[in-house]
């Protein structure tokens, strides 16, 4: 007997031909699970502005596989604005040739002839395109591309290669328009912190409580006739999203993976990781109706979602970045306080039957002669164990008050709208935490450019941020952004001499346990090494022949100085400085 809900599970695959992502059809379950996202109006905006002029028109739809290009272009196609793509050739797939003997490249030169360099100037043709940035730098680069010169200039001029485009709207007198999926994340950045309405929307198309909706219909007609109901996780691993609050949990986690990881996470990864987290592996109905006992609570709880969320193995890279930022990976005091409290327990029932209130897990559970098998069986103990933490962790939401994750959520939004004051702070965040990675914390501008077994050589640098602007339109919701900040330096009185900083989640942690009097390790020196070369890059700024200071480790108050007397002559004055 199989399971007939997992078929219609299986529409999540990224690897299933029927699966929401594939875009060679476009039918009601593709129309039913539709999110709208801004990018679909600066899209409606541009080909709005095409229509109304009447404009010779290359319109590209950029970003990278799975991520909803084509689902964009199939949404239009067939919604209630299709007539903005009146006279527009449509090309869906530009990693495919029509012609089996031409490869891609050659098959896009000849369907995009009409804009070649020769011919720009002339004709009144209109194409729209969903193309990968690979193929789009393959093709510009390549021998095929040689003839679209034009082309290759908009695309660096937008930057829209190297992920930093945020170029909006329709641009005047140009051929060329685009939109671009690049750096336009799943979820937002608010005042407020992280917005995953996107995700959530995705969300609410699986697990809404009605008859609409597919996967609650195939629900609702499958699994209340399974022989297993009562046992199946599968059913109580769909259940378990009927709250919000577990919604909410998944799709922060995945915020947290592009934030910490500087992942790229498109739509079809997160469909997948549904899947992946709802159904296990090598399923089998008939073995929940075979097996018993030890047997079968080992099965159940292994099957569980947030087993499977923090142990199902080699799965996707999306569940492997998750696991890596696992509790039980990331192993904290009171979590070693709450195992040996666990360990201790001759009853853990209780505190099982606790952490399943409310949850579909609960009516498993609390069927369960679970003492005197857990005092014979310490792999079911420690399973059952896993799953009341993991479990707890989907209603606490810990994970976003450690590493300093909100503050640098909050800093990376300031900095996303030109934040002056917060743009100030992180600067003497920078200066400061450089001192402390040298071991040389002394209110100056003053840095270690040499060290001995007694002394630091230390040398005047004057450095300063290069104010930026990142020309968002709206500053309550940031849409497109990189998961860092990127700040420049440059030195004081000589703006030619810049240095770049990026500083990503680890660096910002870094930096705030530096203040709080954290040593660096070996491990560190070797694990960031960019602030390590960001530092050395720096010491190049200083000026050595024109006044070296030495400090002796014994009393850091002393500072020693040569001082160059004469720009014209190698003498220099020795003096006890302030």
């Amino acid at each position: 007997m199989a399971c007939e809900f997992i078929p219609v599970l299986k529409k999540l695959q990224k690897s299933s031909k029927n699966s929401i992502d594939n875009s060679n059809e476009y039918d009601d379950f593709k129309k039913y699970f539709h999110v709208h996202r801004n990018i679909e109006d600066e899209l409606k905006t541009i080909l709005s502005e095409i229509q109304k002029n009447n404009t010779k028109s290359l319109v590209l739809i950029c970003g990278n596989a799975g991520d909803g290009k084509s689902n964009l272009l199939a949404e239009l196609k067939n919604g209630e604005d299709r007539y903005l793509l009146n006279g527009f050739e449509i090309i869906n797939d530009a990693t495919e040739s029509e012609i089996p003997t031409q490869s891609n490249l050659e098959n896009l030169k000849n369907r995009l002839s009409a804009f070649s360099d020769q011919n720009l100037s002339t004709g009144n043709e209109k194409i729209i395109i969903a193309i990968n940035l690979g193929v789009l730098n393959n093709f510009i680069e390549s021998s095929f591309g040689e003839s679209f010169q034009a082309l290759k200039d908009y695309v660096i001029q937008e930057n829209i290669l190297v992920g930093n485009d945020r170029s909006e709207g329709y641009k005047e007198d140009s051929v060329f328009q685009h939109v671009s999926f690049s750096n336009f994340q799943i979820f937002s950045l608010t005042p407020e912190g992280i917005d995953t309405s996107y995700l959530m929307g995705l969300l609410h198309r699986i697990f809404d409580e009605n008859l609409e909706n597919p996967f609650y219909a195939a629900y609702k007609t499958h699994c209340f006739n399974c022989p297993i109901r009562n046992r199946c996780p599968i059913k109580q691993n769909y259940e378990l999203f009927f709250s919000d609050e577990k919604k909410k949990y998944i799709s922060l986690k995945v915020a947290e993976v592009v934030l910490k990881q500087n992942s790229i996470v498109t739509t079809r990864e997160f469909l997948n990781l549904i899947y992946d987290i709802l159904v296990p592996n090598n399923f089998n109905m008939e073995d929940y109706g075979r097996l018993k006992n030890k047997d079968l609570f080992k099965r159940y709880y292994n099957d569980t979602t947030p087993i499977l969320l923090n142990e199902k193995p080699r799965v996707s890279k999306l569940l492997d970045s998750i696991q890596s930022l696992s509790v039980l990976r990331n192993r904290s005091e009171s979590f070693d306080d709450l195992s040996f409290k666990y360990n201790a327990l001759q009853d853990i029932k209780p505190e099982l039957l606790e952490a399943v209130k409310g949850t579909p897990y609960s009516e498993f559970s609390e069927e369960l002669d679970l003492s005197s098998l857990l005092n014979l069986d310490s792999d079911l103990k420690n399973l059952i164990f896993r799953f009341i933490i993991l479990l707890g962790e989907m209603h606490n939401m810990d994970f976003l008050k450690e590493g300093k994750f909100d503050a640098f959520i909050d800093c990376l939004y300031h900095y996303c709208i030109d934040d002056t004051k917060t743009m100030i702070g992180l600067e003497k965040d920078v200066k400061k935490s450089i001192k402390l990675w040298e071991d040389y914390n002394a209110n100056n501008n003053l840095y270690v450019i040499g060290d001995s077994p007694e002394y630091l050589l230390l040398e005047k640098i004057d450095f300063k941020r290069k104010a930026t602007r990142l020309n968002y339109r709206n500053k309550e919701v940031i849409q497109r952004f990189s998961p860092y900040i990127a700040i420049q330096f440059e030195q004081i009185g000589n703006s030619n001499q810049r240095i770049d900083l990026i500083i990503n989640h680890s660096l910002f942690f870094l930096m705030s346990l530096l203040k709080e009097g954290y040593q660096p390790t070996i491990d560190d020196l070797n694990r960031f090494t960019n602030f390590e070369s960001f530092i050395s890059e720096l010491k190049k700024l200083g000026n050595q022949r024109s006044s070296i200071n030495i400090v002796p480790k014994e009393d850091v108050s002393k500072i020693f100085t040569f001082s160059k007397i004469s720009e014209n002559e190698e003498y220099y004055e020795f003096g006890l400085g302030d």
